[in-house]
């Protein structure tokens, strides 16, 4: 086969029929010095649907009798690489960007953080392990302080090594900030009275609907005025005095009525000043029903 180079496992696999479906299981062998064998189930010609032909093979071993029964020639071969040196190699390109990468966080965010948090503030990139080396590493350097709070590490940038600030600078930062708040504040304001109005406003109709609404009542009006100009040129004589007639017996009969409320409304003060019950109270026990605002 010669020689192969892979990250892991590589396994080569030859067949004489390009349609027939090769499914490969690894499978380890018992007893072997670094080799691997592989469970291969091979669907092709000459083979029944419903039992594909399953066979065990090495890299050692072939059987050319078996391969002319079957129709295929299959060889897989299985090499270990070696995974130390590139496990060495991708560790060692770990730490160098974690020493590089979690000093910067540290001062790019100026916060107290303990090994854990930022652990998982990077999102698991590195591991707890590492983080915490190189976190250490850091302090040693003089990048970082550590303070052990409890039982448990915190670990902040030094700030002897930041630059110093203008104090001008922050005040007039200050000034700003201020001002731009009292903006929003009165901003916020109108803010809520428009929100205010607009409520309001939703509430109400809108023009089109008042238009819609004062036509239809302009022609509700104009034809009552006409039912009452044909009343009114009506000759029937009998109509006009069963009117009159019902007009005066609604002025008598409302005279009558504001006589009896005035006595009613006698009798009830005069009962009520005797009496320890309120005037609510009163009325209701005696079975008095007015109408709004009297008495």
């Amino acid at each position: 086969m010669g020689n192969l180079s892979c990250s892991c496992l590589q396994v080569l696999a030859l067949k004489t029929h390009e349609d027939a479906p090769v499914h490969v299981f690894e499978k380890p062998l018992q007893k072997t010095f670094g080799t691997k064998a592989f469970k291969v189930k091979v669907a092709g010609a000459g083979i029944p649907k419903k039992t594909p032909h399953e066979t065990t093979i090495t890299s050692e071993t072939t059987n050319k009798k078996k391969q002319q029964k079957c129709g295929l020639i299959i060889a897989c071969t299985a090499i270990r690489c070696k995974e130390e040196a590139t496990h060495n190699m991708s560790k060692a390109d770990l730490e160098e960007k974690a020493s590089v990468k979690i000093p910067e966080y540290m001062k790019e965010q100026n916060r107290p953080y303990s090994a854990i948090d930022v652990y998982t503030n990077l999102r698991q990139e590195f591991g707890k392990t590492l983080v915490l080396k190189v976190l250490e590493a850091s302090v040693a350097s003089g990048v970082l302080k550590e303070k052990l709070v409890g039982k448990q590490k915190i670990f902040y940038a030094n700030q002897d090594n930041l630059e110093e600030y203008d104090e001008a600078a922050i005040a007039e930062y200050d000034a700003k900030i201020n001002e731009l708040s009292e903006k929003l504040t009165g901003i916020s304001a109108q803010h809520k009275e428009l929100q205010n109005e607009l409520k309001v406003l939703s509430g109400m109709q809108t023009t089109q609907q008042l238009q819609k609404l004062t036509s239809e009542l302009k022609e509700k009006i104009s034809r009552m005025k006409s039912q009452l100009a044909k009343f009114e040129e009506s000759d029937n004589t009998a109509v006009a005095e069963d009117g009159k007639r019902a007009m005066e017996l609604e002025a008598n009969m409302s005279k009558l009525l504001v006589k009896r409320k005035r006595i009613a409304t006698d009798m009830l003060n005069a009962i009520s000043e005797c009496s320890p019950l309120k005037k609510s109270e009163l009325l209701g026990s005696i079975g008095v029903e007015l109408e709004p605002g009297e008495w």
